[in-house]
């Protein structure tokens, strides 16, 4: 009886304990949802009164139509066949921001010729401003006379027709060691999967041109690197 006395309350106590936990995890998700939906409810607010795009159904909470585009299928034929269906300008949620898929050389032309300033501009988020060094990386900088002259620096120094043209030899190189390794791999006897080798030879004539390294081989970790390269949905 002395055992059973003094088992009850333990007993007692870990269900208390249990409903608590519950009871804290409840209020958790209850808040998250609230949270949720008032930050839908500000996004409906905000959208209202702008010009509604097109948009493919099945968006889900949070995460929006990212399902859509992570797959087995290439992610240009998915927007291809999005582009069918719902015609050259269309939006897609991607998490908590909506993206515009133009596919109209037409459409194409007015955003980056007509009204280039509008879409030159880059949202100022939080990660970034710690990741790109407070948002100085060409790539995350917002438009403004910074933007304008990195811009300018890369148009005439590092991408222009005669530094293109003086980088002529890394590409030759690139080019030769790719056929020599091609060579090798056919007197040997060997199968030879071309999207590796093409890809690795991209982006070496790419490192070597602009940061002035090489980087990719197709043997140890340099295989596993163009893997993962070619796996990004890019």
């Amino acid at each position: 009886s002395r055992r059973k006395e003094n088992t009850f309350p333990t007993s007692m106590e870990s269900i208390t304990t249990s409903m608590d936990s519950i009871k804290r995890v409840a209020e958790g998700l209850a808040s998250l949802l609230a949270l949720f939906f008032i930050c839908k409810i500000w996004q409906k607010r905000k959208r209202e009164g702008r010009c509604r795009l097109s948009e493919p159904n099945g968006s889900w909470p949070i995460v929006g139509h990212l399902d859509l585009l992570t797959g087995t299928t290439p992610l240009y034929r998915t927007i291809a066949a999005l582009s069918e269906k719902h015609g050259p300008l269309f939006s897609l949620q991607l998490g908590q921001m909506h993206a515009i898929v133009v596919s109209s050389m037409d459409l194409a032309k007015e955003c980056f010729t007509v009204n280039d300033r509008a879409f030159a501009g880059r949202p100022q988020l939080e990660g970034w401003k710690h990741l790109a060094y407070d948002h100085a990386m060409f790539s995350f900088s917002p438009y403004g006379p910074y933007f304008c002259e990195l811009h300018k620096i890369v148009a005439t120094e590092q991408l222009s027709s005669q530094q293109f043209e003086l980088l002529k030899h890394i590409r030759v190189d690139e080019v030769g060691f790719l056929m020599r390794r091609l060579y090798g791999s056919c007197r040997n006897h060997e199968p030879v999967e071309m999207k590796q080798h093409l890809t690795c030879m991209a982006l070496n004539i790419i490192l070597r041109m602009i940061p002035g390294k090489w980087y990719f081989d197709l043997d140890g970790e340099g295989k596993d690197l163009v893997k993962l390269w070619m796996s990004l949905p890019i």
